[in-house]
């Protein structure tokens, strides 16, 4: 099953990023995965709200995708554009401290380096090719948005409370809502790479979906394999991370408020 951590490891490039972070650090390949599944919500979270506004959504891409994806430069200024400016940043190393194990003040200085890793990674397979892109110019730009806004609708109908009795997983409810954020999307991939595996056994339990094969996989399968299989994806840590977001609204610049 894939992680968070597979997801930003989309290339050679980001391989050696990781395996760098990792060893200046000091930490295990478990104590690596249990690092990045704690922070991956709020990395997704950061993104839904930098799309949120589109002229610093596509700046911010703009300005990453020049610059080397382990320079300090990227680091900060990709958790800028993700956190913001204020404790927002601080909050999230505290709050996936308590599920992680990791010092919060570790975390923290992981976080830039992630941060350009995620936003390299949603550049490179929204383009779905190797070369890196000036994202969002061309046609996976706006693919890459209408992912975000489709994204933000699903996070956002999941933290509705609602009247009807609770999903008995909520992971897989979680997985559900973001695969119906994405039904009927002209994906830039294979079509039947973007089916769920749970319809192919809706109609005979016995039977088992084979195996996907890796050109089969969509850079969407992956990112639901994460949200499907770690503790970070459990209605109560987004939940949390969520809350953690609310209590940190972002500044609005004089004339740039939407």
């Amino acid at each position: 099953m894939n992680g968070f951590a597979d997801w930003l490891a989309a290339t050679a490039q980001m391989q050696q990023a990781m395996q760098g972070l990792q060893a200046q650090f000091r930490l295990s390949e478990h104590e690596m995965r249990e690092a990045t599944d704690a922070l991956a919500p709020a990395f997704l979270l950061g993104l839904r709200r930098l799309q949120a506004n589109q002229a610093a959504f596509a700046d911010m891409m703009a300005k990453v995708s020049l610059l080397p994806t382990d320079s300090r430069a990227a680091g900060n200024t990709a958790m800028k554009g993700l956190f913001g400016p204020s404790g927002l940043a601080d909050a999230v190393a505290r709050q996936a401290s308590m599920v992680s194990g990791l010092a919060p003040d570790t975390l923290m200085k992981m976080m830039p380096t992630l941060s350009a890793m995620t936003l390299e990674a949603f550049m490179h397979n929204a383009a779905g090719r190797p070369d890196r892109q000036p994202l969002p110019s061309d046609s996976a730009g706006v693919w890459m948005a209408e992912v975000m806004r489709r994204s933000a609708n699903a996070m956002e109908a999941f933290s509705r409370p609602s009247g009807r009795d609770a999903a008995p997983d909520p992971a897989a409810a979680m997985t559900r809502l973001f695969a119906d954020a994405f039904k009927g999307f002209p994906w830039p991939f294979p079509v039947d790479a973007a089916q769920p595996a749970e319809a192919a056994t809706a109609e005979d339990p016995r039977r088992q979906p084979p195996a996907p094969t890796e050109r089969q996989r969509t850079p969407i399968d992956m990112a639901f394999d994460m949200m499907a299989s770690g503790r970070e994806m459990q209605a109560g840590y987004w939940r949390d991370m969520m809350a953690v977001f609310d209590r940190h609204p972002p500044s609005r610049r004089p004339g740039k408020s939407r």
